[in-house]
């Protein structure tokens, strides 16, 4: 189903504004129509003299991105574990997570696309855990839409797998690196 349909749009009117407030108990003053994203809608609602950010989303979207965020959240903490088998120093940790976390955020593809990279810069991104848990949450994401075909990178279940292969080995090797340096402090 396209993302366009009419079943998906929400249209903001006085009255569907005012119905959504009423759930909370706030009468509506005005409302401003402040930015339409990708897959939200942000409005910025008054109401007795305090200022509201409202954002909608298809409730179709956000129930399929759901589930999946448990799984985004495991491979991510597997990461940590394995970085903590390695490091011991509190003020190495906190340099070494954010010299961990930018590349990869970089590389992976969710600031520059990397459809394209070729060389090195391809090589990098093939071995950065992340660039397959961003393409699997694309995946989901765009699923039945027109724009699937050119924003995906990979098939879901190779993300999937990637993505669960890394959380194995990250939580079994760092766990493993944790346990052994804690027995011979």
């Amino acid at each position: 189903m396209n993302k366009l349909s009419p079943e998906n749009l929400f249209v903001p009117s006085q009255k569907n504004v005012r119905s959504i407030l009423a759930r909370y108990n706030l009468p509506l003053t005005r409302f401003l129509h402040a930015t339409h994203g990708i897959e939200n809608l942000t409005l910025l609602v008054w109401s007795q003299r305090k200022k509201y950010v409202l954002r909608i989303y298809p409730q179709k979207k956000k129930s399929r991105i759901t589930p999946l965020t448990a799984v985004l959240c495991l491979a991510g903490g597997a990461l940590g574990i394995f970085f903590i088998g390695f490091v011991r120093d509190p003020k190495v940790a906190g340099m070494g997570s954010l010299l961990l976390v930018f590349p990869q955020m970089f590389l992976s593809g969710v600031l520059i696309p990397v459809r394209h990279a070729s060389g090195l810069l391809a090589l990098l991104t093939y071995m950065m855990p992340m660039t397959y848990s961003v393409d699997l949450a694309r995946a989901v994401f765009y699923w039945g839409n027109a724009e699937y075909s050119r924003i995906v990178l990979y098939n879901p279940m190779l993300d999937l797998v990637v993505t669960a292969a890394f959380f194995v080995v990250f939580s079994v090797v760092g766990t493993i690196l944790f346990t052994r340096a804690e027995r011979c402090r």
